[in-house]
């Protein structure tokens, strides 16, 4: 799963523990595997739309997020865990991110899916941006602050055409499940 460690020293760690006993470190980042972001990859290199010129993704987390995502020194947050998985399928599946700028906040009451009282440090709403090689621009805006969770829509522009995918099921926010 991803990510591999809290910090690189861990991770530096767990590599070389793994070249010493001989056996593969992987890491799973499973939009990868995601049938309706490989099937639109295909029509991109197959010209369907054209030049690729942009990529936008909006993605939301149903409901809040949990206590166990309110602080950065778990390592599971939003940032760490959903935008890392959105982020290499970005990465992976449209040439790579060439470069980008982020922003960040926290709009989520300093309270736990309980109500318990609790030290929010993690950002709860993520807006990326950059620039594709090739040229393309993308964005990103990814929230875990929305009252209720709609999973997420791809806009693929070309200079020809426009692919969309997009989901209701909160299960698939990443378009990891189902067709296109």
């Amino acid at each position: 799963e991803w990510p591999l460690a809290l910090t690189i020293e861990d991770a530096e760690a767990l590599t070389a523990l793994a070249e010493a006993k001989g056996v593969k470190a992987l890491m799973g980042l499973h939009l990868r595997g995601a049938p309706a972001l490989r099937y639109a990859a295909d029509l991109i290199r197959d010209g369907f739309i054209g030049k690729l010129a942009g990529v936008s993704l909006v993605a939301s987390l149903p409901g809040i997020i949990t206590g166990s995502m309110a602080t950065r020194a778990g390592g599971t947050t939003l940032t760490t865990i959903y935008c890392g998985h959105l982020l290499d399928a970005m990465d992976f599946y449209f040439g790579g991110i060439a470069e980008l700028d982020a922003r960040n906040s926290i709009n989520l009451p300093q309270a736990d899916e309980q109500g318990r009282a609790i030290v929010r440090d993690a950002a709860d709403h993520l807006v990326i941006q950059g620039v594709l090689n090739g040229g393309a621009l993308f964005s990103m805006d990814v929230t875990g602050a929305a009252p209720a969770g709609f999973g997420s829509i791809w806009r693929i522009t070309g200079t020809e055409g426009v692919i969309e995918l997009s989901t209701a099921d909160a299960s698939a926010r990443g378009i990891a499940n189902g067709d296109p």
